[in-house]
């Protein structure tokens, strides 16, 4: 993840975590910047209110993880989601995702 020139040295307005069954991308809201506050602290914030959510009720709904780690951020801002968890099933596997906003994911298949 590399922050536009311009917003660098406030560390970007975005934020993301992923490992090897969970990823989360989040784009926040540059709006923001121009009522004084940083997009970035609230991206920040809710990525890791997401793992960590994610880490005490990991057999909800992606869309209730959102939703309950959105309840816990105190930084004002605003932000598009993208989440995805891949579930191990009996004879394969299983991509569940969920998107807030106008950003979107695409799956390609190789």
């Amino acid at each position: 993840m590399i922050p536009h020139i311009e917003k660098r040295h406030r560390g970007g307005e975005d934020a993301y975590y992923a490992d090897d069954q969970f990823m989360v991308v989040l784009d926040g809201v540059g709006g923001w910047n121009e009522q004084g506050v940083n997009p970035g602290l609230f991206s920040r914030q809710l990525v890791s209110l997401i793992s960590i959510e994610r880490h005490h009720n990991g057999h909800l709904p992606l869309k209730n993880i959102l939703n309950e780690a959105v309840k816990k951020v105190t930084f004002k801002g605003s932000s598009t989601a993208c989440l995805a968890r891949i579930n191990q099933e009996k004879g394969g596997f299983l991509l569940e995702t969920t998107n807030l906003g106008d950003s979107g994911y695409a799956l390609f298949r190789i």
